[in-house]
């Protein structure tokens, strides 16, 4: 668990996991360089667990503070759990027992979001069903079921080795999922709403305008999950989905102040608008992504506009 500035809600997040019905958990809360008292209460609500430990480090960001994490695991399994977000009860050990039932060295869960870390728990846990990986990295491709976050999944300790975060990316975790998914015979999914994710201002995923970093960072990752992809031609039409997916979502908040070379910022919302128009009739998209890619490739003002008017009225619209 990477904990930065997050303060008292870090004690929702710790709490749910030393809460965790399956016991035989290692615990590493990883504070990462925090400048207020997160560190403090970290270290205040997991004293007397010795299930637990508290690591620190500079900051780093989070692909830093998940690789440290890492380093200091020693467990068979392993999960990322964010600062600020919490696990049901039955989390650990409904995945644990999915792994152990089906042999899958990767097990994944479903978000729910929250607007409150009180309001979460007692998820119906249901069944897993076993995939390819290739079919998960299709799920990727078309964000159907699968979003590509580290989060909300159990990974064996075979994998560790891949789950190497680029420092200083952003969008950072679809790359080194892709990766995973792609070195994987079987997985199994969960259907379950185990992770809760609250969806706190300030967070990563909540920032209203983009820049360089942020360009930069999708296509660093897309250019990951495009080498996963190669040889695999039966995923090329999805993978032209996912390419006007993730342009969108950076070309709709891309901010020309915060962008050093105002022509690459321009030349990219324009490429953006190309992706989205050569998928916006794609059988495999779903109905929002088609509408939603029919509207940016006609008016990016337009498309954002309307998704502003849909977050408002349904409070879906986080990232």
């Amino acid at each position: 668990m990477p904990m930065y500035n997050v303060g008292e809600c870090a004690v929702a997040c710790l709490r749910s996991l030393v809460g965790q019905t399956y016991n035989n958990i290692e615990i590493v809360v990883v504070d990462d360089g925090s400048t207020d008292d997160t560190a403090d209460i970290c270290a205040r609500t997991i004293a007397g667990d010795d299930r637990a430990k508290l690591v620190r480090k500079e900051n780093g960001g989070l692909s830093s503070a998940r690789n440290f994490g890492l380093a200091h695991a020693t467990g068979d399994f392993a999960t990322f759990v964010d600062g600020d977000d919490v696990l049901d009860e039955w989390a650990v050990g409904h995945l644990a027992a999915l792994a152990q039932k089906t042999g899958a060295p990767l097990v994944t869960c479903e978000y729910k979001k929250i607007d409150s870390t009180e309001d979460f728990g007692g998820q119906e846990v249901g069944e897993g069903k076993v995939v390819t990986g290739d079919e998960l990295l299709g799920m990727l491709l078309l964000l159907n079921g699968e979003s590509g976050s580290a989060c909300a999944k159990l990974y064996a300790k075979e994998l560790f080795p891949l789950l190497v975060f680029p420092e200083g990316q952003l969008f950072e975790d679809f790359g080194v999922e892709a990766t995973v998914f792609s070195s994987v015979e079987k997985a199994c999914i969960s259907g379950a709403e185990l992770y809760g994710y609250l969806a706190r201002e300030g967070s990563i995923t909540t920032n209203k305008k983009y820049g360089d970093k942020h360009l930069e960072g999708m296509e660093a990752s897309l250019s990951v999950v495009r080498r996963m992809v190669d040889g695999k031609p039966e995923l090329k039409d999805a993978l032209a989905c996912f390419e006007a997916f993730c342009s969108l979502r950076v070309a709709s908040r891309l901010d020309l102040a915060k962008c050093a070379d105002k022509g690459r910022a321009k030349a990219y919302v324009s490429e953006a608008r190309k992706r989205c128009h050569n998928v916006a009739s794609s059988p495999l998209a779903s109905k929002t992504w088609r509408l939603r890619c029919r509207l940016f490739a006609a008016s990016p003002a337009l498309h954002n506009l309307v998704y502003s008017l849909y977050g408002k009225l349904t409070g879906k619209v986080v990232g």
